[in-house]
């Protein structure tokens, strides 16, 4: 989804090439529905014969380097970068998160930062690693924000939203932190103060199963993201009838936000800086977090969802034009 809202993006500026190595032929004729000049090749580097001198990197979350086989792979592709760089091209890495690589592969994270010419990093400790390695970075909002407003089946305009309507606190958990504990889903409650019904959503592959466990212990209504535009429009109704969204996710957070819902991370400190560090640059700060026990800290009050829409409107603005200037140098 997220890519989609960067092809858009790109496209505003030409044409675009671009490569469909490794990608299932479902997702690449959904990727590319409905969209004109975009032309793509099976290859795992898209040809740049009569192409615009921008070249631009996918969003996301980029852990450090833990392999030797990893290293090399990053280290053929930042070569490939500084040759594009060298012919001319204008490198832009699309709003990202960073970690730093183990202490021997560290020169490989300071080329990688140097190679592109605009470096959008959406949180604050991203921004300061790739600082002091030397690069030039610009803080912005995360794509997500621009993706879920602008495309209206999956998102809702705060007009036609219904707040009196929301009965219900959805949850949904990364597949590779806490376990499933149905004593988070009732601590919650009794935190928020609510006895909504509960649901579970899941929106990325990895967390169905832990997802769908935690569902079926709470005895909960279950949704989940399968590729299908049916499936997301679920996940859509769901955050719709929502009060509240709890999650470790932070485009499950995003999503649930614009569509209605008062978005609350509950995130491991030490393992999901990146979920709290966006968050901030949106200006969105209800976050919880828990220790290695399983004891939750949470914050003395929330911001409430007039706060939160206000938030999202600002971080809009701000993103539209740092991509605007961006895309369009």
């Amino acid at each position: 989804m997220i890519n989609r809202a960067a092809l858009e993006l790109m496209l505003e500026t030409g044409a675009v090439v671009g490569s469909s190595s490794k990608v299932p032929d479902w997702y690449r004729d959904r990727l590319l529905a409905g969209l004109k000049n975009v032309s793509v090749t099976g290859r795992s580097l898209p040809s740049l014969v009569g192409a615009s001198k921008i070249v631009v990197l996918k969003p996301g979350g980029y852990p450090g380097i833990r392999s030797a086989r990893a290293a090399l792979l990053w280290a053929v592709h930042t070569l490939y970068l500084f040759a594009l760089k060298a012919l001319g091209f204008h490198v832009v890495r699309l709003p990202s998160s960073h970690a730093l690589s183990r202490r021997r592969y560290r020169w490989i994270d300071k080329a990688r930062a140097l190679a592109p010419r605009t470096l959008l990093i959406r949180d604050a400790e991203s921004n300061e690693t790739l600082l002091n390695l030397g690069a030039r970075t610009t803080l912005c909002p995360d794509l997500a924000v621009h993706f879920f407003d602008v495309h209206s089946p999956y998102s809702t305009p705060t007009a036609a939203i219904d707040d009196s309507a929301k009965t219900e606190l959805t949850f949904s958990f990364r597949g590779d932190r806490r376990p499933v504990d149905l004593g988070v889903l009732e601590e919650t409650r009794r935190y928020l103060g609510v006895s909504s019904r509960v649901k579970v959503a899941s929106q990325v592959w990895f967390d169905h199963a832990h997802n769908a466990l935690l569902a079926d212990s709470a005895g909960a209504e279950f949704v989940a993201y399968d590729g299908s535009e049916t499936s997301l429009m679920k996940i859509k109704e769901t955050y719709l009838g929502s009060n509240w969204v709890v999650s470790d996710r932070l485009h499950v957070l995003l999503m649930g936000a614009l569509n209605g819902a008062i978005p609350v991370a509950l995130i491991d400190p030490k393992r999901d800086q990146k979920v709290s560090g966006c968050l901030a640059q949106l200006g969105i700060y209800n976050v919880a977090t828990y220790d290695e026990r399983g004891a939750i800290f949470w914050p003395p009050e929330l911001q409430g969802i007039a706060a939160i829409r206000a938030a999202l409107l600002k971080s809009k603005a701000a993103l539209s034009g740092v991509l605007a200037e961006a895309l369009h140098d």
